[in-house]
């Protein structure tokens, strides 16, 4: 699925097209990062261009989240969760689990590693 808006650089300004109304999250969004609604043009738009390639990256995920995988815990009966799972990385290597595997691995660490 791709993102449901269209961007355009206008000079020294942003502007960003939706079909319809964007959701709360995404309005929000575009609100605390300098964007404002142009009711006669039907756009969102801002000045300045810094920062809107990140914006448009963290803007696409909201529309096409992070696919799932299977959890990689291995369970004491030596066979793998295989819950739907999204990837952590709490350090230097990359763990898939699901959110209650995650959980016992957060409440197993000692709190300087973990971030709540």
């Amino acid at each position: 699925m791709t993102a449901p808006y269209t961007c355009e650089q206008l000079g020294n300004q942003t502007a960003l097209t939706f079909p319809g109304k964007p959701p709360e999250n995404i309005r929000a969004a575009l609100k605390a990062r300098g964007f404002r609604w142009n009711a006669k043009n039907r756009l969102w738009w801002r000045r300045g261009v810094n920062g809107t390639a990140d914006f448009l990256t963290w803007l696409d995920k909201q529309y096409e989240p992070e696919p799932l995988h299977p959890c990689r815990r291995k369970l004491d009966s030596g066979q793998q969760c295989g819950q739907p799972a999204r990837v952590r990385s709490p350090g230097p290597y990359t763990m898939i689990l699901c959110g209650a595997c995650w959980r016992e691995y957060q409440d197993a660490q000692p709190s300087q590693y973990v971030s709540k």
